[in-house]
């Protein structure tokens, strides 16, 4: 499965039946951040044996992971909105091979604090010098959570972060508020984008 298609997997987790759409998942964890719906249990009683069939699969191509980040959608006013940090190559140049790949703690063992502190300076300059053969974007997706189709996208240049930034959103009345790569906060128009 690829990683677009996990995402939009994760997606219809929110838009299966009628009532777990009843109550809005405005920001990360739910309304509460507790990742629990509250106010109606009841669905608990009435899932199938054979599972959950997707409401609707989105045709929109929406980057996840390492292309995209690891935004979780929220769901507010009949619309699922997700947050992308989206990398892509530029140009056809070959890339060189990565000389400093990160290291887990147990391939560390045989150096001093001192060597591993150099490896990792090495590593975060050679990782920056990689990210200019790539484009990077902030794209804000809004979907309709009955059909799946794309009603709006924001999208803003952005600039390479050591880690993927695409915390989720959270909708508060009539604005979407997201946090970007440089720690830049915005605050987006419900309505439109």
């Amino acid at each position: 499965m690829t990683t677009h298609r996990k995402a939009q997997s994760i997606l219809l987790l929110f838009l299966m039946a009628p009532s777990i759409q009843a109550e809005d998942w405005n920001q990360w964890r739910g309304p509460q951040r507790t990742g629990a719906m509250i106010e109606n249990r009841n669905y608990l009683k009435r899932l199938p044996e054979a599972g959950l069939k997707p409401l609707w699969i989105t045709a929109t191509d929406i980057p996840s992971a390492r292309s995209g980040g690891w935004s979780s959608p929220v769901v507010a006013g009949g619309r699922v909105y997700l947050f992308t940090h989206h990398k892509a190559k530029v140009g056809s140049k070959k890339l060189a091979k990565i000389q400093f790949p990160y290291l887990p703690p147990e391939k560390r063992t045989s150096m001093t604090p001192e060597e591993y502190e150099i490896y990792e300076q090495r590593r975060r300059d050679e990782q920056e010098l990689l990210s200019k053969s790539y484009r990077f974007d902030e794209i804000l997706y809004c979907l309709d959570a009955q059909t799946g189709k794309t009603i709006w996208t924001n999208k803003r240049t952005s600039f390479y972060t050591r880690f993927p930034q695409s915390g989720s959103p959270a909708v508060v009345g009539d604005s979407i508020l997201l946090l970007g790569a440089g720690r830049l906060a915005r605050c987006i128009n419900a309505a439109d984008g």
